[in-house]
């Protein structure tokens, strides 16, 4: 006999959470770090601290981003990195990013103009279990889900802001990313 709707939603709800789910969130976080450090010399990318992971549903306040990518040690990308596959959950962060295309991170000074925030949507099953020896070259999938990640970000970002200075930066890191596409596209 089929369990009812109601019966399957519970049982859902009591399951513990997945650790492999949670392992691949984290990993694809890492990948993203791994990337930018390894494939843009001059750039150099780090998880985030607890504050600015914070989100917005926790403090208000909170940049929520996974990583923060610098060059030559200033902050010019915040990253939101997911492996979420419900279309909801896509949705929240979206709006986030909307709400909140610039943000400000840890070693930011108050005149500092915020930095861009783009939001990267990995598919769980292109995170590798493991990073170690990772070439990026082998895994083209993932690394244009990353690369196409930052130019939709910042195309949406550039049309956001009317600085100019951040039109060209934005500009600037769009072209990059979009040069590094055309590597893995055969």
């Amino acid at each position: 006999m089929r369990e009812g709707t109601e019966a399957r939603y519970i049982k859902r709800l009591d399951r513990p959470p997945d650790p492999e789910i949670q392992n691949r969130s984290e990993l694809g976080e890492d990948a993203v770090v791994l990337f930018i450090n390894s494939e843009f010399p001059g750039m150099e990318a780090r998880i985030s601290t607890q504050q600015e992971d914070s989100g917005v549903k926790d403090q208000g306040s909170g940049p929520a981003v996974d990583a923060v990518i610098s060059k030559d040690g200033k902050p010019i990308i915040g990253a939101q990195i997911t492996t979420a596959e419900a279309a909801k959950t896509k949705a929240i962060k979206m709006k986030e990013l909307a709400d909140q295309p610039f943000v400000r991170v840890e070693g930011m000074k108050p005149q500092d103009p915020k930095i861009p925030k783009a939001l990267i949507f990995l598919d769980r099953k292109s995170v590798p279990k493991d990073l170690n020896n990772f070439d990026f070259q082998r895994h083209p999938e993932l690394t244009i889900q990353i690369l196409n990640g930052f130019i939709n970000s910042l195309k949406f970002d550039l049309a956001q802001t009317k600085n100019p200075t951040e039109q060209r930066a934005i500009q600037e890191l769009i072209v990059m990313f979009e040069d590094e596409k055309k590597k893995y596209i055969h």
